[in-house]
């Protein structure tokens, strides 16, 4: 049944970033959701309104829809791709596939990929992005590495961002790589210049094999994990998959009911809302009617 979301910030719209609140209330046969204040959960509680929590998101969600929890997606959904990192199985996630990019050029990971909305305000001024539009939802993505470097330099840690773009196409659902820079969370030292090629080499430039590689993850990965998502309430009519007509963001998980908290600095999913379906009914003439 159609549900009403509600989400509490502690920053202010319209960003929605950090840590939230959510809770859950079923839509009645009027439409309406009923809930009390202090059944809110907040993240910080809701008494400091004005202290904490400054904004609240309350989302109409339908019945018909289909979620995509991207941090479940890059860290535990596999999908078979080409062999073409050493000693790695054709069966990977994002994560096995950062990895395996990191490891064979002496890094590794610090967690598991995170991730967020995209924070424009927070986007570097040489990047250019598509301007937002309807039927699109722009996400980060998040890489935690860390970087041996030879020569007798300072081991560097940092963020590979990848900034992809989600894009309903004539119902369609396509996932792209559009660009990505990386930030040292360590002081960059005399070897700076070193630590930069060896993540160009590895994922940070889009004309390298690495970025590359991750484009054909987004092609192969997105669509089984949207159907994935499907099978769990598959359409009693029309196409399967279905086609979908409204895409929206979602905070965390994307779940739909009861209580939570969480951070978008970790998570955040995407909303499909898929295309309703006229079912048409045929009825014979009678005998006697007019031609």
């Amino acid at each position: 049944m159609p549900v009403l979301s509600i989400y509490t910030f502690e920053t202010r719209i319209p960003n929605y970033g950090g840590p939230f609140g959510e809770t859950h209330v079923p839509l009645d046969s009027e439409g309406f959701a009923r809930v009390e204040i202090d059944d809110l959960t907040c993240n910080p509680p809701f008494f400091l309104i004005g202290f904490g929590t400054r904004a609240v998101l309350a989302m109409a969600r339908p019945d018909n829809e289909d979620v995509l929890d991207l941090a479940a997606m890059y860290n535990g959904f596999a999908t078979n791709l080409p062999a073409v990192i050493p000693n790695q199985a054709p069966s990977v996630t994002a994560f096995d596939l950062a990895s395996g990019l990191l490891s064979s050029n002496g890094g590794s990971l610090r967690g598991p990929i995170r991730s967020t909305p995209l924070i424009r305000e927070a986007v570097p001024s040489f990047l250019s992005l598509p301007p937002d539009a309807p039927n699109q939802i722009l996400t980060e993505m998040h890489i935690d590495f860390h970087l041996n470097t030879p020569g007798g330099c300072y081991a560097h840690e940092g963020t590979i961002t990848i900034y992809v773009q989600f894009l309903l196409q004539r119902g369609t659902l396509v996932a792209t790589p559009i660009a990505s820079t990386y930030t040292p969370d360590t002081n960059p030292d005399w070897c700076g210049s070193g630590v930069n090629d060896a993540l160009n080499k590895l994922i940070a430039d889009p004309t390298t094999p690495g970025f590359l590689f991750l484009s054909l993850y987004f092609q192969r990965v997105v669509p089984a994990f949207l159907q994935a998502a499907i099978n769990l309430n598959p359409p009693t009519t029309g196409p399967n998959p279905p086609h979908h007509m409204r895409i929206y963001g979602l905070p965390g998980d994307g779940k739909r009911s009861g209580t939570g908290t969480g951070t978008t600095d970790v998570n955040f999913s995407i909303g499909l809302e898929r295309t309703a379906v006229l079912v048409l009914r045929a009825y014979s003439l009678r005998a006697g009617a007019r031609q």
